[in-house]
């Protein structure tokens, strides 16, 4: 019997001992009391909204050209018989700087031969002035004696001998200029600055009249052809009569006649970039009809450093990318292009960290920031961080290095 109280009993009380124990201890448990707990918000880059003053920059690429480009050749024909020293293809040379000179001498035998006929015919003027005057000499005193003397025809006072004579003097003259013309035509000149492209002539060699000689490119100044966007025509300083600025936003100053806007053209070789300062010029004044793009010309002065040093010189058919100085905004927001989201709106953060989704009238778009005319408050804070699902009134945390900077 002792056995089966131990065997059954004894479970059977720790099981109601455990119940009771379990009972006691629901009975004290008390509920933990409710805790709100704050949403930190999204994590956002900012940027604070300054005014400032900004020129516009319009990008281009183009090919250089040479600003001048002249195929040079001889008026008059002949043996070529001395070459200049620096009439050699790549080499510089002035204007005025001897090309080649022609062999002269049947050009100072043709000036003497001038010569010679410019003194006959002053000879013959003269003989027939004299004949002429005795003429009228002899006819005044017939009339004298005969108070009915008919006048004398011209043919007797020598008139038309005269005439002649005098056309002949004139002709003589005229012939001994051409001869002098062409002797001063035998030596060749460069007509402006200018690098030697071609030489198509050597000493010896004769050379017909028109014959061409050299291809010269002039040295003073490089052109660059660039295609601008006819929307970005209106933020360039174009030299031309009548062009001055109307646009408020920008300086209201005139534009001189003669001054474009400044040009940083840049080219790359082997990785590494050279610079140089160029002014736009004029347009081609014609609209392409596919692109509409305008076609500026941008002048670089000494583009082969003889002046001044230069690190490269602007070879002919380089390829350059240019940067054109345009317009000056006065007190405008600039915001890189991912902080203006769809429909020309910004997202800011405002002073209880919300994000408020505002519209912007934007004055300008380029490559990398836009310009932002109306709509911005300064100081406010610009979000720059893209957000999925971003609605007004979300909360928002702000980066803290981003803030301390906007701050």
């Amino acid at each position: 019997m002792r056995g089966l109280l131990l065997k059954y009993g004894l479970p059977a009380a720790l099981v109601l001992i455990g119940f009771a124990l379990m009972m006691l201890l629901l009975g004290q448990r008390r509920p933990p009391e409710p805790v709100e707990r704050e949403t930190p918000g999204i994590l956002v880059e900012v940027l604070e909204a300054l005014p400032t003053d900004y020129r516009v920059r319009v990008q281009a690429t183009g090919i250089v050209q040479p600003e001048r480009e002249a195929v040079t050749a001889p008026q008059v024909g002949g043996r070529v018989v001395e070459l200049g020293e620096n009439f050699v293809p790549g080499g510089f040379v002035r204007a005025g700087e001897l090309l080649l000179r022609i062999d002269p001498a049947d050009y100072e035998l043709a000036l003497r031969r001038a010569e010679a006929t410019v003194r006959r015919a002053e000879v013959q003027l003269a003989t027939t002035i004299g004949k002429a005057e005795v003429a009228r000499l002899e006819w005044e005193q017939f009339s004298a004696a005969d108070e009915n003397a008919a006048l004398p025809s011209p043919l007797a006072l020598y008139q038309p001998q005269l005439d002649e004579a005098e056309a002949e003097l004139a002709a003589a003259k005229a012939d001994l200029a051409t001869a002098r013309l062409n002797l001063e035509r035998t030596a060749l000149y460069a007509p402006f600055n200018a690098r030697v492209r071609e030489r198509q002539v050597a000493i010896g060699q004769f050379v017909p009249p028109g014959g061409q000689v050299a291809r010269l490119t002039g040295t003073d100044t490089a052109e660059v052809v660039v295609p601008v966007p006819l929307r970005d025509l209106p933020w360039l300083s174009i030299p031309g009569p009548g062009r001055a600025e109307t646009d408020k936003r920008t300086d209201l100053k005139s534009v001189p006649d003669h001054e474009g806007s400044p040009a940083m053209l840049t080219v790359t070789i082997d990785g590494r970039d050279y610079r140089h300062r160029g002014r736009v010029l004029r347009t081609l004044g014609e609209v392409e009809s596919h692109g509409r793009m305008v076609q500026v010309v941008v002048g670089i002065d000494d583009p082969y450093g003889l002046s001044t040093p230069a690190a490269i010189e602007l070879l002919p058919g380089l390829f350059a990318k240019i940067e054109i100085a345009g317009r000056q905004l006065r007190q405008i927001f600039i915001l890189p292009r991912r902080a203006l989201r769809e429909g020309d709106t910004v997202w800011l953060a405002d002073a209880d960290l919300r994000l408020v989704v505002r519209p912007v009238t934007v004055a300008r778009r380029e490559r990398e920031v836009v310009l932002i005319e109306q709509g911005l408050t300064p100081g406010e804070l610009v979000v720059l961080t893209d957000l999925v699902g971003a609605a007004p009134g979300m909360r928002l945390r702000l980066n803290n290095q981003q803030n301390q900077g906007a701050q």
